[in-house]
This record gives structure tokens, C-alpha cells and sequence, in this order.
């Protein structure tokens, strides 16, 4: 195989060489390098009277890549001839110094329609490299190996972003997109007051203290014992540093709930408190129970919360009398044959109370285990203890349309706060009721938080890489797929390339966790913004910017805005970047004279700067606003928008 002395590459660029018969020659410089390796590209044919020149800066002709400098001094050594078959007997060319000049030329204009058909440009890859005689290796690996690598690396870093934790099955993803997890579980919580349900997790957390604000508050509301529960001893609201909430559960558990002798009453009153303290904190009101009084501001609304409490778990000794009072039967057999016969009706078996009381017992008593494990993850969730706006359900309620509101029993009524509260606790008492295992929604809020980590990690590789390398190419590489995905995927992994937002799937984390995380986004963003720079002359501009640029353009464009992206889209400079760009484009037009290529360069980047602002603000415009404070930054992000605008058109008229 052909091989040449290279050592330390210090830079690389793909060009293209137009084939035209008036073309200029194509003049690419790599300061510091030692020589430079012209490679022409594998599907590259010369036909007959063309000829393509490769010389350096003072017109040295360039070497073979195989031979040592200056052991062939013939003037043609650097000149590509073409033949009328099109053959190739050429691969790479070195030259010695900085500078790579390549020159096209065609000996008459083409007449047949053989001559017609090579009508792409030349494209070769050039190399700068560094003098180092030590090191020897095949050519074709110099610059395929960096780009394979950056390939591999840019795919890897895709499918990172735009992984999903996955939401289980379809039963537990409505619950893990709900409000009542929004904010995530208190893992630390449930190692101290749940150990059972940790023992998915790897590895085991430490049973260290609640990072929960009122989590200590509320285990101490699960030890306390129904003062009129049967057969139940008082060893928690009789004691005088019991909180006063404490006997209003016990309170309403002794009138609302009625255990028969078959059930098990103080797991049942254990069921109550439980439920009582979820509820307490999916409606914010945990610090209102923690200095409750009668006649206190808040004093009805935790009253109500323990109210419906104890009518779930009254629900649930209801659900077991069901099971309780089912009848034993079994089909008529004649002949030896079941089913068949002229009775086949099936006939009543009388049946073993006993036996029934110890299988309703058993099913009453599974069904509060498991209602527990989830009351349990509820009081884990880190809704933010909030009572003036309910934790999130004022806030989530308020966004619900009519149907929706319809669906869940609840009636818009001119107190929201009482709806709302009505709307929490039904969708709390739904959960508690349903078959979704407590352990799988901690198994998809841990996998939600590794996920977000690992988003962070990628989002600062990336800024690390795309700020280290200096190949134009690889940058291009790197920004492309993460813009656009790899284009090797397949049509099943296209999906990747949509529009995409950094807190894609995340239903279950914490607020500062998310917020970091669309910080290194916006961090991402910002640098990317930086590449977009006109020169500052009427220079021809630089393809690999040029190129570059269209990419980071595409980038912005494929940007998904949410509500709380407004913040920090209205401090950031990316739409300052992109008037900027545009207005120094529009004032530093190329030449008239200058190569037609870039001239088309720049009228695309243009449009493409024009049209990327056009579609962010018409995105920015279509949000709705909801969360606090978007309102102002929307008009701010917008009265910019006007700014920019105006001054593009003063340059584009100037």
C-alpha cells in the first residue's frame, strides 16, 4: 500500500475543484504545516483533455505519496492526466510546505457524450502535516480514522440525548406523567420508613435523613394508633406531644370506617393514617397539618383531605364484604361429561364461611399492604409544600379543559381552590385503587434521574469536544448528527431526529435537576450561537464557516420551546447572533467578480438566517404562556425579534 512519513496532522479540509474550462485554481494553506497530502477521492475519474495540476505555493510540483521528497524532479510528477476509459493510476500526492495549489484544466470544450459525463467537481481531502519521520502509516487512515471516530462518538452522543427512560407499561405511564410525580420521589425517604420498596434499586441507598421538608412530619403521623379502632390500643394521640392532627385522623378512621371481626383493624387504621399523610402532601398542606387548630386558616381544607381519607379506606373494607358475600359455584356434571346434559345450569354450592372470612380477610389485607406501598410513594414525592397554591394541583387543575375536568368528576365552580383540592384527591384515590405496583413508579423515577444525568454528562462532553477540536470537518460532523441524526439510520430510528427538547421524557425529576440540565443546554446553544460571525471585510468567506453555520442555523430551527425556555432565551445572545450575522452578510456581499460558488454561499446563508428567525419567533409566538413570568419574556423575545428585523432591512437596502 502506498505509504508517506506523516506525523502530527495539524489540520484538514475537503475541497472541491468546479470543472470548468475558466475555473480558478484552488489554493488551500495550512500555517505550520511541514507538507501537505493532497488524496483524491475514490469515485473521481479524469476523461480525456482534462488535467489536473497539483503544485505548491512557488509552483513545486507535487510527489507521489509513496516516494520520498525530491526523488522525482520531472515538471509532470504533480499533473493527473486523463485517458478515454476513465482509468485511475493515481491515489494521493504530497507537497512539500504550507500550501496545496490545485488547477483544473480542460484542453477543448466537450463535444461528445463521453466528455459530458464526469460534470461533478473534483473533490480531494487535503492533509497538513507536521515533519516527524518517525511515524509511517497507510494514508488512507490519516483522516478516515479521525472522522469514523468522530462519527462513532457524534451517534453515541445522539442516541444519549434522545434516550427515554422508558415509562414501563402502559397502566403505570399515565400515573408517572401525572402531577403526582412531577417532581420526583425521596429515595432517602423511603430507605428509612420503607426499606421493602428499595430493594429494586442498585445500589442500595443509605438510610440517611429525609431530603423531603416535612418528611419527619409525616412519618410521625404513621405511628400513631385509632383511638377508635376495636381491639386497638391508644399509643399515639392520648400522648400529649401527639400533633393535633393526629387525633382528627384517629377521629374521623373511628367514624367512617367499620372493620368486621374478619379484618385486620389496625392494619386497616394503619391504611388510614397512611392515605391520610399522602394526601397531606400531594395538596401542599403538609405544613398547615404540622400547626393545626380548629378555626385555623387551613383548618377545613385538612380536615376535608383526612375526610376523604378515611372514606378510601372505608371503600376498600367495602371492596372485601364483596369479595365476602360471593357465592361458590360450580357447573352441573352428568355422565361424566361437564357441562353436558339436559341440567347445565350451574347450581348453587353452600358455601364455608370460615373459609370465606379467611380468604376476605387475606384479599382485604394483600389489597392494604399494597395501598400502603403506594401511599407510601406519595408521601415520597417532592411536590413542593406550598398551600397557597396547593402544592401543583391549583396550578395543573387551572390547565385542564372542560372535558377533562368532566372526566374526573370535578366541577368548575367559582372556588378553584375546592375543586382543585377535589381534583387531587380523586386522582390520588385512583392510584391508590389501581394495580400499578409502588416499586415500578420508583424504578422509572430513578431511571428518569439517571437519565438527566446522563444528559448533562453528553451536553458537556459535547461543548468540550466542539470547543477542543480544530478540524472543520469533524465540527461539521459533530454538529450535523446532533442537529439531524446519523443519516445511516434506518427508517425505526429516524424518529430520533425530530424535533427534540433536552427534557424529553424526564416526568419524574426534581425542578433543580431539570433546571441544570436546560442550563448546559442553553450553555450548548450559546457557544454553537458563537460560530455564527461574518467577516468583517468583503472578504470570500470561508466554506467550512459557511458550512458550518447552515448547520448551527438547522440546529436553532429544529429547537423545541417550551414555557420555562423563555427565560432564558430572552437573556441569551442567539438572537442577537442571528440579526448580526444576517445584517454583516447582507452589508458584506461578495464581489460581483468573485467565484459564483460563493456567491450562492451567501445568498443561502441569508435565507436560511432569515428563515430561522422567522420560524423561532412563530414558535416563541404560539406558546401559551402558563407559567409565571413567560408572558414578559415572550414580549421581550419578541420587541427583539421587531429590533433585528428593522436593522436587516436597513442593511439589506443600504
Amino acid at each position: 500500500s502506498l505509504k508517506c512519513t506523516e506525523g502530527r496532522v495539524v489540520g484538514a479540509r475537503v475541497v472541491s475543484v468546479p470543472r470548468a474550462r475558466a475555473a480558478r485554481p484552488v489554493t488551500v494553506k495550512f500555517p505550520g504545516a511541514a507538507h501537505v497530502v493532497v488524496r483524491i477521492h475514490e469515485d473521481v475519474t479524469l476523461r480525456r483533455k482534462e488535467t489536473l495540476k497539483i503544485t505548491g505555493e512557488k509552483e513545486q510540483p507535487a510527489a507521489a505519496a509513496g516516494s520520498r521528497a525530491g526523488s522525482r524532479a520531472d515538471a509532470d510528477a504533480g499533473t493527473i492526466k486523463g485517458n478515454h476509459r476513465g482509468r485511475r493510476h493515481w491515489r494521493a500526492f504530497r507537497v512539500q510546505g504550507d500550501t496545496a495549489v490545485l488547477t483544473y484544466t480542460r484542453n477543448a470544450p466537450a463535444t461528445s457524450a463521453d466528455d459530458l459525463k464526469p460534470a461533478k467537481s473534483i473533490r480531494c481531502t487535503l492533509l497538513g502535516c507536521a515533519r516527524n519521520t518517525a511515524a509511517w502509516m497507510p494514508l488512507d487512515w490519516v483522516l478516515d480514522l479521525e472522522l469514523s471516530v468522530a462519527d462513532l462518538v457524534a451517534k453515541m452522543l445522539c442516541l444519549s440525548l434522545r434516550e427515554s427512560p422508558g415509562a414501563g407499561a402502559a397502566s403505570d405511564a399515565a400515573w408517572i406523567k401525572s402531577v403526582l410525580f412531577s417532581q420526583g420521589v425521596s429515595v432517602s425517604w423511603l430507605a428509612s420508613h420503607r426499606p421493602a420498596l428499595c430493594a429494586i434499586l442498585t445500589p442500595q441507598p443509605e438510610s440517611t435523613a429525609s431530603d423531603t421538608p416535612h418528611g419527619a412530619f409525616l412519618a410521625s403521623l404513621l405511628t400513631l394508633s385509632g383511638s377508635n379502632a376495636p381491639g386497638v390500643q391508644l399509643t399515639g394521640s392520648g400522648r400529649s406531644d401527639a400533633p393535633a392532627v393526629g387525633k382528627l385522623i384517629d377521629d374521623f378512621m373511628g367514624k367512617s370506617v367499620h372493620c368486621p371481626e374478619w379484618l385486620d383493624a389496625a392494619l386497616f387504621f394503619s391504611l388510614g393514617r397512611h392515605v391520610a399523610a399522602a394526601l397531606l402532601n400531594l395538596a401542599g398542606l403538609a405544613s398547615a397539618a404540622q400547626v393545626y387548630e380548629p378555626g385555623h386558616a387551613s383548618a377545613g381544607e385538612v380536615a376535608m383531605v383526612v375526610e376523604q381519607a378515611s372514606q378510601i379506606v372505608q371503600r376498600l373494607v367495602l371492596e372485601a364484604r364483596r369479595f365476602m358475600q360471593g357465592s361458590v359455584t360450580a357447573p352441573a356434571e352428568e355422565d361424566g361429561v361437564p357441562g353436558l346434559g339436559g341440567s347445565s345450569a350451574p347450581k348453587e354450592v353452600e358455601p364455608d364461611l370460615e373459609a370465606l372470612k379467611r380468604a376476605a380477610g387475606h384479599f382485604g389485607a394483600s389489597r392494604a399492604e399494597t395501598m400502603i406501598d403506594r401511599s407510601c410513594i406519595l408521601i415520597a414525592s417532592n411536590i413542593p409544600q406550598d398551600s397557597a397554591t396547593l402544592g401543583y394541583l391549583l396550578e395543573d387543575f387551572r390547565g385542564l379543559k372542560s372535558e377533562e375536568a368532566g372526566r374526573h368528576h370535578v366541577e368548575r365552580a367559582r372556588d378553584d381552590r375546592s375543586a382543585a383540592l377535589h381534583y387531587g384527591v380523586g386522582l390520588a384515590s385512583q392510584f391508590l385503587a389501581s394495580e400499578v405496583k409502588a416499586s415500578d413508579v420508583l424504578a422509572a423515577g430513578q431511571a428518569c434521574l439517571r437519565t438527566c444525568a446522563r444528559r448533562l454528562d453528553v451536553l458537556a462532553s459535547l461543548r468540550t469536544l466542539l470547543q477542543d477540536i480544530s478540524f472543520a470537518s469533524v465540527r461539521q460532523l459533530l454538529t450535523s448528527i446532533l442537529t439531524f441524526g446519523p443519516f445511516s439510520f434506518s427508517a425505526h430510528e429516524q424518529r430520533f431526529t425530530g424535533r427534540f427538547h433536552i427534557t424529553a421524557s424526564l416526568y419524574m425529576c426534581r425542578r433543580d435537576k431539570v433546571e441544570a440540565l436546560c442550563a448546559e443546554w442553553a450553555n450548548l446553544l450559546e457557544y454553537l450561537a458563537t460560530c455564527l460571525q461574518a467577516p468583517a471585510s468583503k472578504a470570500s468567506p470561508d466554506r467550512a464557516e459557511v458550512s458550518l453555520q447552515h448547520l448551527v442555523l438547522g440546529a436553532i430551527r429544529r429547537m423545541q420551546v417550551h414555557d420555562r425556555d423563555l427565560a432564558w432565551l430572552s437573556d441569551s445572545s442567539i438572537l442577537a447572533k442571528l440579526g448580526n450575522l444576517a445584517e454583516c452578510w447582507a452589508a458584506h456581499m461578495p464581489p460581483a467578480s468573485s467565484d459564483v460558488v460563493d456567491n450562492e454561499s451567501v445568498a443561502g446563508l441569508l435565507e436560511s438566517a432569515v428563515s430561522t428567525m422567522q420560524g423561532f419567533s412563530l414558535t416563541c409566538a404560539r406558546l401559551p404562556c402558563t407559567a409565571p413570568g413567560a408572558r414578559a419574556h415572550l414580549d421581550g423575545i419578541l420587541d427583539a425579534h421587531v429590533r433585528v428585523g428593522a436593522r436587516m432591512l436597513t442593511a439589506l437596502h443600504s
